[in-house]
């Protein structure tokens, strides 16, 4: 764990599928969704490239979103989980987002909790970046910014 925190873990980057990375965080969590009467919904661009990332990494991140989601949105509610091309202009990057109709929260106090400081870190390990976007009876939406991998897009 100290060595987590330090970012001194070594990374092993492979190709990865995104929608294969947020199905599996998707049936993670799906009966602790399914107990808090909360839907997950998977939703996946066509034709999206792999991207190269440490799987192991990238799934504790997506963990640590999905748990997070699951915390803050009430029964009824829903969590979606996606990946899409980003629009900016270059570098283009694969987007992994997880988002909620939940209660949002205070960024700046969950920063200093050290929570979304050691996600932004871990995405920052993976050549990321983290944008959040929460407003409060809303929701909270979590995009995680990675960089495409070197293989043509899935036809």
């Amino acid at each position: 764990i100290a060595l987590a925190e330090a970012g001194q873990l070594p990374l092993f980057p492979e190709l990865s599928d995104p929608h294969m990375l947020l199905e599996q965080a998707a049936r993670t969590f799906a009966s602790q969704a399914a107990e808090r009467q909360v839907n997950l919904h998977v939703q996946v661009a066509d034709k999206l490239p792999d991207i190269s990332v440490d799987p192991q990494r990238i799934s504790q991140v997506l963990a640590n979103l999905v748990a997070n989601a699951l915390r803050h949105t009430p029964a009824g509610g829903m969590i979606n989980l996606r990946a899409f091309v980003s629009t900016d202009k270059a570098p283009q990057a694969i987007i992994l987002e997880v988002s909620d109709n939940g209660s949002g929260f205070d960024p700046a106090a969950a920063e200093q909790s050290g929570g979304l400081a050691a996600i932004r870190r871990r995405v920052s390990d993976l050549n990321g970046r983290l944008e959040l976007t929460t407003r409060s009876d809303v929701g909270t939406s979590l995009r995680v910014h990675l960089p495409r991998g070197q293989n043509p897009p899935k036809a």
